[in-house]
């Protein structure tokens, strides 16, 4: 987040306007993606490891049907779905403190230049972008495993 107080008053004190503010790059490169996310990263890139990890248990507890634990599997795999959507909710989080540090950022050069303005929000919806991202993975896999679970669970009683 700091990132964007930094280019905004760099950019401010350089006389910058709209109309000769160097151009941006139309592509991103994965590491400056996550770099403009600042802290809220770390929080969103745990999510997506929990994900992972319990999407990985329930696959496996699925896949040994005669362990007679029900409750485990549709607990396991529910956590997927909640990890997700709190990837999700952390994105929100990050954009909303991004979008704070980019108002301070103008609010401190007292001039509005609109590059500057939807430059800085940009950078905040990174994180927003992360985390539905990983949610919307989360529930892709959730829906898989739920799925499975049923068809596993109407084979086992008939």
């Amino acid at each position: 987040m700091t990132a964007i107080l930094l280019a905004l008053t760099s950019a401010a004190q350089q006389g910058y306007t709209i109309n000769d503010t160097p151009a941006m790059a139309p592509t991103q490169t994965v590491g400056s993606f996550f770099g403009n996310m600042g802290y809220v990263v770390y929080p969103i890139t745990f999510c997506a490891l929990m994900v992972a990890v319990l999407a990985v248990r329930a696959f496996m507890r699925l896949r040994d049907q005669g362990n007679g634990q029900p409750t485990l599997v549709r607990t396991t795999i529910d956590g997927t779905l909640f990890w997700g959507a709190y990837a999700a909710v952390m994105g929100v989080f990050g954009t909303v403190l991004g979008i704070v540090v980019a108002a301070q950022a103008v609010e401190a050069v007292n001039t509005i230049e609109p590059a500057l303005v939807f430059g800085g929000i940009k950078v905040a919806l990174t994180s927003t972008i992360y985390g539905v991202f990983i949610f919307l993975i989360a529930a892709l896999v959730w829906f898989a495993l739920r799925s499975r679970h049923r068809k596993a669970a109407l084979a086992g009683a008939a």
